[in-house]
């Protein structure tokens, strides 16, 4: 069991310990070859006598390139736990300020059974940010509040390993 503490950070605009950003091949293949796709669909456009299939190639090379950019920019990098290899995805949850001192406490006490007495809001003052890998063995969380025009820490990062963090990550999802 592994737990990790970090201090005066805000869990938006630090790096996370085992966890590595890594080109992702698999968008950078399917964005090169929306690409050559959509730059063939506009040859064939200039090439094709008949006016509805040529606005049709020219359409569907616009839609390719416009999809090849998307992955190309957005989706070339992703987040991964460096033991695993296994995919870190990003969740954010809103509580009542109410829950706050629960929440805290919770994490404090490593009691994920708190959180089932938790309700979820959709606009709550309370903001849980956390980052989970998907085979469930790596969870890290930090609570924030709301204050006048930003969220602002209300507790240290906490980083869970292994089966803490399976536990915690199967109570909050």
């Amino acid at each position: 069991m592994n737990t990790i503490t970090i201090s005066s950070q805000n869990i938006n605009n630090c790096k996370l310990p085992y966890i590595e950003n890594r080109t992702n091949g698999v968008a950078i293949f399917l964005g090169v070859l929306m690409l050559v796709i959509g730059v063939m669909m506009f040859y064939f456009s200039y090439v094709t006598e008949s006016a509805l299939v040529s606005s049709t190639d020219v359409f569907m090379g616009l839609v390719a390139v416009i999809i090849s950019v998307c992955l190309l920019i957005f989706k070339r990098r992703r987040l991964v736990e460096e033991e695993s290899g296994s995919v870190v995805k990003k969740e954010c949850i809103y509580y009542s300020v109410s829950d706050l001192d629960s929440i805290i406490v919770a994490l404090n006490k490593q009691d994920y059974f708190i959180f089932l007495n938790l309700r979820r809001q959709d606009d709550g003052n309370v903001q849980m940010i956390f980052y989970y890998s998907m085979d469930h063995q790596y969870f890290a969380v930090q609570v924030l509040r709301y204050v006048p025009f930003e969220y602002e820490p209300v507790s240290d990062i906490y980083v869970f390993r292994g089966i803490v963090a399976e536990r915690f990550i199967e109570k909050i999802l």
